[in-house]
């Protein structure tokens, strides 16, 4: 079988991946470069990534960036030639980008072919635009000084970079000495599908092929029909996943929505679900009990006007539980533990009997 990569350990130490055909294509999939790769890979090595390739599948490409942006600064990449659409990708996984001369990038939006009816096209589309934001972001992550708006208009126009600009744009780290580049028979076609491609990349001169190992090239090759089914397949996949994603977000915002409408604090639901993520299930059943549970409590301690409050802040079940302690607690007075003063008595007065006997005889007129 045909393979678009090739991996091998260097006799005088490191490994080279040389990418010089359609990446992704004759049923060999990134899984298997990966796989290839780890074979030989000893985890300190350098690797080297030779590459001239018209591009080739976005998703298989992606792949790989991601499995060599893992792999650090082990990493250079070296444009032999071209690096076109998801290989310029590629390219920019590397910590150290080297490019001759008269070697060239090109960026452009990914594209592709979908059979099927309408809905199928417009998800396919949907699918599309996801895939050039993934492909904005690695391009920024090596240019960091280039603006993502910036990137989106090269992608639209269809750019091809110089090795001089590429390294002005930081999109490339060195230039060297100028190289031979040799076109192959789908790199020409290829190139000649493009709405911009230079004259002197159309004049490519085309490699050699033996013609015996072009036969077995057209024997091994899947059907066009096999390729453009496992095309469709990988792209309804891909829908079918972000799908499922879509819908389940959208249960778990409605549960989230009505359980703070439950816990009477339906004022703060759009802020609970805008500040929370909702992709991750476990975290998504935690605020769920989270949020019954302060309800719960709000409504046995009669404060349900705090439940909002307390939903909102972010507070866990222990922290409200406190909280609610505090407010619900007793109000109570100082207690005075001294002994009481004792009240003097009165003392009283002697009794003069003479005085009252006296008043009494003045009262009946009586003279002493």
């Amino acid at each position: 079988m045909k393979h678009w990569y090739e991996i091998k350990a260097q006799a005088e130490g490191g490994i080279e991946i040389r990418l010089y055909d359609d990446i992704g294509g004759w049923g060999v999939t990134a899984k298997d470069f990966i796989e290839a790769l780890k074979s030989v890979d000893d985890g300190t090595s350098p690797i080297t990534v030779a590459i001239h390739s018209n591009g080739g599948s976005v998703f298989d490409g992606m792949v790989i960036y991601n499995a060599l942006r893992r792999l650090g600064g082990r990493v250079t990449a070296r444009i032999d030639g071209l690096a076109l659409s998801i290989a310029s990708v590629i390219a920019v996984a590397a910590r150290k980008v080297v490019m001759p001369e008269n070697a060239m990038l090109m960026i452009h939006n990914p594209y592709g072919f979908v059979v099927g009816d309408s809905e199928e096209m417009r998800s396919a589309a949907d699918l599309f635009d996801k895939a050039r934001e993934s492909m904005v972001r690695c391009y920024k992550a090596k240019a960091q000084n280039l603006d993502e708006s910036r990137i989106v208009e090269m992608m639209d126009d269809e750019t091809w970079i110089t090795a001089r600009d590429a390294v002005e744009m930081g999109l490339a780290d060195e230039i060297e000495s100028p190289v031979a580049i040799h076109a192959s028979a789908s790199m020409r076609e290829s190139l000649a599908r493009m709405r911009h491609a230079p004259q002197e990349m159309l004049a490519l001169e085309q490699q050699d092929v033996e013609p015996e190992a072009e036969v077995q090239e057209e024997e091994t090759a899947p059907p066009a029909d096999e390729m453009r089914a496992q095309l469709k397949e990988e792209i309804l996949s891909e829908i079918r996943a972000d799908q499922v994603q879509a819908s389940a977000i959208a249960a778990r915002t409605a549960a989230i929505v009505l359980a703070c409408v439950n816990a009477g604090a339906g004022a703060v639901a759009q802020d609970v679900v805008k500040d929370f993520d909702l992709r991750d299930e476990a975290k998504f059943s935690e605020e769920l009990k989270r949020i019954e549970g302060i309800g719960g409590l709000c409504a046995i301690a009669k404060k349900p006007e705090l439940s909002g409050e307390y939903i909102k802040s972010g507070l866990t079940i222990e922290a409200v539980k406190a909280s609610l302690y505090d407010k619900t607690l007793p109000v109570q007075h100082d207690i005075d533990n001294k002994e009481p003063v004792a009240k003097k008595e009165k003392a009283g007065k002697e009794i003069n009997t003479t005085q009252i006997y006296a008043k009494r005889k003045a009262k009946k007129g009586e003279v002493k």
